[in-house]
């Protein structure tokens, strides 16, 4: 009765009871298929879905500022630096002056070639004068006139003597007028001399030689006026010295064309960044370039690339790039390092890392 009814209460088509041992068979079987096919297949599906998220490729360098504008303060001639008016750092105005150079050895060599300059205009009068009927005649009356004087004056001291023997003067006066008449004999030799020079013909080879020295004596004259009047050294342009250590500058003998000063505009700069080689075919002019300041505070500063310079750096592995920025906050200075990067393409995750690693095989020549 009892198993007539159990055998009445399958019915038909239904899945006979499994046991214990079946169902853990199940599970260990579904385990094996997990651990064999489906951890593999999840962890493929995320790193999939990680490789097709878009992001930027950076490009990373070290950038060098330098200076766009900037001019060089240098010796105009061999010099004594005499004085140094600015300081390193300091901003400075065109036309403002800057060093004072010494002028003592100038001055000297101008009062001697005023000298010169004075015996060359006398001689070259002399010249002209000689064969000239008034100049000979001329010649003769100052001649004339000195011989009177010297008989004049030999009469006075004959006077004198007479007195000084009879004990009415001092020998002090008779001295005196002596070392006159030896003066006034003295101008008599010099006079005949004129005479002569005054008698005879003077050639056109001589006078052209004449106004040849006085030509060069007021050239020299010249020159040395001019350089005088460049002693102090002014600033073309507005900007900052950046030269180190000017006050050792005083004191010193510079060389002509010697660079005293330098002084830049530090109100826009020019951004020299060395990028990887790989890089440069992806840079563009007019693409933006991230500068970040290395110092205490970080700024960051973003600027457009102007050029992309065919300069290779010393390593071969990098090229330079040139963008130009403002100071606005006037806080960078000529020859300031910072960190740039720019964006070279958008591309995917996996895409980064196989650039990644072309990169590195680039560097290392194996490709």
């Amino acid at each position: 009765m009892t198993s007539a009814s159990h055998e009445d209460d399958k019915a038909p088509g239904s899945v006979p009871a499994l046991d214990i041992g079946q169902v853990e068979s199940i599970h260990e079987a579904r385990a094996r298929r997990w651990q064999r096919w489906g951890r593999p297949g999840v962890v493929f599906l995320l790193l999939s879905a990680i490789a097709v998220i878009p992001c930027n490729e950076v490009s990373k360098g070290v950038c060098t500022l330098s200076a766009i504008r900037y001019s060089y303060v240098k010796a105009p001639f061999a010099a004594i630096v005499k004085r140094v008016l600015v300081r390193t750092g300091n901003q400075v105005k065109r036309d403002q002056p800057l060093i004072i150079l010494d002028d003592r050895e100038l001055r000297a060599n101008l009062q001697a070639a005023r000298a010169r300059q004075t015996r060359a205009r006398a001689e070259l009068r002399l010249a002209n004068r000689r064969a000239t009927e008034s100049a000979i005649k001329l010649a003769r009356a100052e001649l004339k006139a000195a011989h009177i004087a010297v008989a004049t004056t030999r009469a006075r001291c004959r006077r004198l003597r007479n007195l000084v023997n009879k004990g009415v003067l001092a020998q002090t006066q008779l001295d005196a007028c002596d070392n006159e008449i030896a003066q006034l004999r003295t101008a008599v030799v010099e006079k005949q001399a004129d005479l002569i020079n005054v008698a005879r013909k003077v050639t056109p080879q001589e006078i052209a030689g004449a106004k040849a020295i006085l030509r060069a004596a007021d050239a020299e004259v010249t020159h040395l006026l001019e350089k005088i009047s460049r002693l102090e050294l002014r600033s073309s342009m507005t900007g900052v010295v950046i030269t180190e250590r000017v006050d050792e500058l005083v004191g010193r003998r510079v060389p002509p064309g010697h660079e005293l000063l330098q002084i830049i505009d530090d109100s826009e700069f020019e951004a020299r960044v060395d990028f990887p080689v790989v890089d440069i075919p992806l840079i563009a002019e007019g693409a933006t370039i991230r500068l970040t300041t290395t110092g205490h505070v970080r700024r960051e500063i973003f600027a457009k690339i102007a050029d992309v310079a065919a300069e290779a750096a010393k390593d071969g592995k990098t090229l330079t790039v040139i963008a130009k920025l403002t100071n606005d906050y006037r806080d960078l200075r000529h020859g300031m390092n910072l960190d740039a990067e720019t964006i070279v393409r958008e591309t995917t995750v996996i895409g980064r890392i196989f650039h990644f690693f072309m990169r590195m095989l680039s560097e290392a020549h194996l490709i």
